[in-house]
């Protein structure tokens, strides 16, 4: 304990010897796990060693700086070590990319994500934005951060700088599984609390119901077509299992996935996230009864429960001109394969979605991979090596369990072949 006559009194005010640099050691293991790890927290971990009234903001936020630093570096010189990372994760049978581009390419990048962050808040404001409000804007934008764009991507016309602004990674262990797996995938977008990097995920599910990773990426930016057609390309060249028509792709209703899965996996099915459809209809249309006139809500239900494509041809039929006219052109705008499991099975002779209409799968795993969003406050680099880490933990867990058991089919398997 530091004890009251260490403190030094002048003009009424408490000085106190304590240093962030003292207390960085002692919390650092708890900042590694928790990067963003409140003062609260900092402070239940140091009641041994100091009493309260020492521990002001200023240090628990100067201790915690230092701690992150001691344990995951800074991303100017952890970048320096990409080509190592690189080697070494290709070396253990990773199939991993790095996207490196250049000062303009990044430049346009940067400007891409400013420009979307002033639009979403004028949407907020309900103000619309023309072509040369935007173009203005990001000239203003620009000229006013000149002085730091130069600082931190170089000059224009200096020393030509890379910068790594993407990376992929389909793990060992998920080329051997791939085969294996159901013929759903999953995959998802989730922000990372650096910057504005975004985790992209695909997942598959084994015959157990657990999640199994196909690929991940971690790119500069946003969910957009662009980056989403990187991640889709990797997939495929990674995993050229997934481009059979037999395969359904369940994701939300984000344009840009919807984009880039129809160019890069043409044959493959896509599938709308059952949850995010309601929370759409509900949002657009309300939610509602069965009662006249027929809900959007009500009715894509009804239509989610039919197990051939002859039942929906029916209850269409005879329900949807009992819907107001802006429900009903809601609910067909999307097509009845890429919203009803029903309609999908029906394409082709192999089609099966094992039960799987929502893509709560991988929305559970981005809340397991929170611990890897959150140490992207540090750099990218530490965010896929977290990745593996975690991966290789679930991985040996689950195995352990498939290897242990003696029964033919798997405790979900058993369940399945009792409903059977």
């Amino acid at each position: 304990m530091i004890p009251m006559n260490c403190l030094n009194i002048s003009e009424n005010k408490l000085r106190t010897p304590l240093q962030s640099k003292m207390i960085a050691p002692i919390i650092a293991n708890a900042v590694e796990e928790t990067p963003g790890i409140s003062y609260q927290m900092i402070r239940e971990i140091l009641s041994p060693f100091a009493n309260d009234y020492a521990l002001t903001d200023n240090i628990l936020q100067d201790g915690r700086h230092l701690a992150k630093v001691e344990r995951f570096g800074v991303p100017e010189d952890n970048v320096q070590f990409a080509h190592g990372v690189f080697t070494e994760l290709t070396a253990m049978g990773h199939e991993v990319f790095f996207l490196y581009t250049d000062r303009a390419k990044t430049l346009k990048n940067v400007s891409a994500v400013v420009l979307l962050e002033e639009l979403e808040r004028k949407k907020k404001e309900k103000i619309s934005m023309s072509r040369a409000e935007r173009r203005e804007y990001l000239s203003n934008w620009m000229t006013d951060h000149d002085i730091f764009l130069n600082t931190a991507l170089g000059s224009e016309g200096g020393t030509p700088f890379k910068f790594l602004t993407g990376i992929l990674l389909a793990p060992s262990t998920s080329k051997a599984q791939a085969p294996f797996l159901r013929d759903v995938i999953q995959a998802d977008g989730a922000h990372m609390s650096f910057g504005k990097y975004t985790l992209f995920t695909a997942y598959g599910t084994t015959a157990n119901a657990n999640m199994s990773p196909l690929a991940y990426g971690i790119f500069f930016g946003n969910e957009d077509k662009a980056n989403w057609s990187r991640f889709w390309a990797f997939v495929k060249r990674a995993h050229p299992i997934i481009h059979m028509e037999g395969k359904t792709i369940i994701t939300d209703q984000d344009k840009g996935s919807i984009a880039a899965v129809k160019e890069i996996i043409p044959i493959a099915a896509q599938f709308m996230c059952s949850y995010h459809r309601r929370q759409n209809i509900i949002k657009k249309c309300g939610g509602g009864s069965g009662k006249k006139p027929l809900s959007c809500l009500w009715m894509f239900n009804l239509l989610s429960s039919c197990c051939t494509v002859h039942q929906i041809d029916i209850l269409k039929e005879k329900y949807l001109e009992h819907m107001y006219p802006t429900d009903r052109h809601y609910l067909l705008s999307v097509p009845d394969e890429s919203q009803f499991r029903a309609a999908r099975c029906a394409m082709t002779s192999n089609a099966q979605m094992n039960g799987e209409s929502a893509s709560s799968g991988v929305e559970s795993m981005n809340r397991a991979n929170m611990n890897v969003r959150q140490k992207t406050a540090v750099d990218a680099l530490n965010a896929i090596l977290v990745l593996i880490k975690g991966d290789s933990v679930r991985f040996e867990k689950y195995k352990k369990q498939a290897w242990d058991r003696t029964q033919l089919l798997t405790p979900r398997g058993m369940i399945e072949m009792e409903e059977a």
